[in-house]
């Protein structure tokens, strides 16, 4: 992990381990161990006590990375179970068990339908770039079940939008021409015909350099927008002839969702009136999706 960081072909705040049988005790400690090296973990049938190595002391000083436990039911009571119950309140944590029987470790691997695209969805969630690009690439485009939705852009015939919503915050992709501006909705109650009291509306416009200017932060309180202007926000939005990105992580809503949740997104097709209803700006989605704990 050292080596990958040193080398610099990679995000070092990035880096995933993926653990089997043992080699899930191994992910375990060195992820507690040295943290800051380690951004998500995948444990394919870990064990409390595999070899002596004893990951039930280790999982007691977990911090905030994501983990994955895979398990079959006949061996998951001697880890993946206990780690996932002493690990419930911690955000990212993900416990399933995998159908069949003999499938320890990397015995998955071929035997238990959809586990490799499952390791790799759950990457992809987790280790999702930071940075604007610009470049809808095959990673982006996409659908991972459970977390992105493409559908077609309302009002702008040709033209998509990937939505995908995890634990982190919201990433938007058009994928073709359309405006720089842009609103972006989220009531964190999951209505869906109108806004609770503490609804978040972000409003800006996406540039060149991937930074988001004149962004407004406003709050839904008792019927009415109360309007914030927060100035730029870098590395958040991105805009060019063929392509708008956003990434909105839920810090900087002031929102920490989980759950049902209603999200909704418009490109802003004219000069924008914040005050009006949002059926009148144009091309506008909303949907209500499921926040991962």
């Amino acid at each position: 992990m050292a080596h990958l960081r040193d080398e610099g072909k990679c995000d070092g705040r990035r880096i995933g381990l993926v653990g089997a049988s043992v080699g899930c005790s191994v992910a375990v400690d060195a992820t507690v161990r040295r943290g800051d090296l380690v951004a998500s973990v995948c444990a394919l049938t870990p064990g409390k006590d595999y070899l002596g190595v004893p990951t039930m002391d280790h999982v007691k000083s977990w911090k905030e990375q994501p983990l994955l436990l895979l398990s079959s039911e006949e061996e998951a009571d001697g880890g993946a179970r206990p780690i996932a119950a002493e690990l419930k309140r911690k955000p990212g944590m993900e416990f399933r068990v995998v159908p069949g029987e003999k499938v320890h470790g990397t015995n998955m691997f071929g035997k238990v339908a959809g586990i490799e695209d499952r390791i790799v969805h759950w990457f992809e969630a987790t280790l999702a770039r930071e940075i604007l690009d610009g470049v809808a690439d095959a990673v982006e485009r996409r659908e991972i079940p459970g977390r992105t939705v493409v559908e077609p852009l309302p009002g702008v015939p040709g033209r998509s939008i990937l939505w995908r919503v995890d634990a982190h915050g919201v990433n938007v992709l058009v994928d073709g021409p359309c405006t720089a501006a842009f609103v972006l909705f989220v009531d964190p109650d999951g209505a869906d015909d109108a806004f609770k009291k503490g609804g978040k509306r972000l409003r800006g416009t996406a540039t060149a350099s991937g930074a988001m200017t004149g962004v407004g932060l406003d709050t839904w309180n008792e019927g009415s927008w109360a309007e914030m202007s927060v100035g730029n926000r870098p590395d958040t939005a991105f805009a060019s002839d063929t392509i708008l990105e956003a990434r909105i992580p839920w810090r900087m809503l002031d929102l920490a969702p989980a759950g049902k949740t209603r999200v909704g997104f418009s490109p802003l097709t004219r000069r924008p009136d914040w005050r009006a209803k949002v059926e009148t700006w144009g091309a506008a989605l909303g949907r209500t999706v499921e926040v991962p704990q």
